[in-house]
């Protein structure tokens, strides 16, 4: 089993498609007049390259606006999680001058674009260097340097409130649970075949990244190797698993079922006790 170091938190993944309406994150920060101009240049992101503004922090498209040819298409309570870069920018380190342009929006502002793509902050990204809004909703993208969206998912895992307390939850919402038996085998996945199906497991994404929410410990994030390969997250070394009874998130429909499953807390422990009590 190994350890995957977790690289950058992640705010409550409660953001849908178009983000959510949290008006607490930093915004597009300061005007280009402050920053001496406004430039967009390349920083290294744990998905590689890809473009920042002046401050390092990330840029992102958003794939409804691809689909209407470069026109943006966020706004209102989108707009408030997902504000758009204003102005018309320079290209800095890394950066294609002929791909950078503007696109008008509704209100007049003119938004930067870069290989036609119109460029947005993720106000959930505290800080240079998080790419907390990366693939949210599968329609939030950075962007790299030849102007093509880095379309690779990473493992979100964060807390969510239940009736048993705060419990381990998916990029989606949906409860995560450990298995009795894996416990009683050092954290060998023993659930496979018709357990399989009721229980599928939770796989790491592709991309290798893992982005956990508050209150969650990065150290106690791993995967492990399941018989087919696949990567199986874990996390206390116990793998974890979705039920399929649990149709929306919140649900903890799998809870204490042949005494077996149970719901996980932010420290890694199971949650051995019933619903409700």
């Amino acid at each position: 089993m190994r350890r995957i170091p977790m690289l950058f938190a992640v705010l409550a993944v409660s953001f849908a498609a178009c983000g959510g309406n949290d008006d607490t994150g930093p915004g597009p920060g300061s005007s280009p007049e402050e920053q001496g101009g406004l430039t967009i240049s390349t920083a290294t992101t744990v998905f590689g390259a890809a473009l920042v503004d002046p401050e390092g922090r990330l840029l992102y498209m958003f794939v409804p606006d691809q689909e209407e040819n470069g026109t943006p298409t966020c706004y209102d309570d989108c707009a408030e999680a997902w504000p758009a870069l204003e102005g018309e920018a320079a290209a800095g380190e890394g950066v294609d001058e002929s791909l950078l342009g503007t696109v008008e929006r509704t209100d007049g502002t003119q938004q930067a674009t870069y290989n036609d793509l119109p460029l947005y902050y993720f106000s959930g990204d505290q800080s240079a260097g998080d790419v907390n809004g990366q693939g949210l909703g599968d329609v939030w993208w950075i962007v790299d340097a030849s102007g093509t969206p880095i379309q690779e998912q990473p493992t979100r895992l964060s807390l969510a409130t239940t009736d048993l307390g705060d419990v381990l939850v998916d990029g989606d919402g949906m409860t995560l649970y450990m298995f009795e038996p894996d416990q009683q085998e050092n954290g060998t996945p023993t659930c496979y075949d018709d357990c399989e199906k009721m229980w599928p497991s939770f796989e790491a994404a592709e991309s290798g990244v893992f982005l956990p929410g508050e209150g969650v410990d990065e150290s106690l994030f791993g995967t492990v190797e399941r018989t087919d390969g696949t990567q199986q997250v874990t996390y206390n070394e116990l793998p974890l698993y979705l039920f399929a009874g649990d149709e929306a998130a919140g649900d903890v429909n799998g809870q204490g079922l042949g005494e077996v499953w149970w719901v996980m807390d932010a420290g890694g422990k199971p949650i051995r006790k019933a619903v409700g009590n």
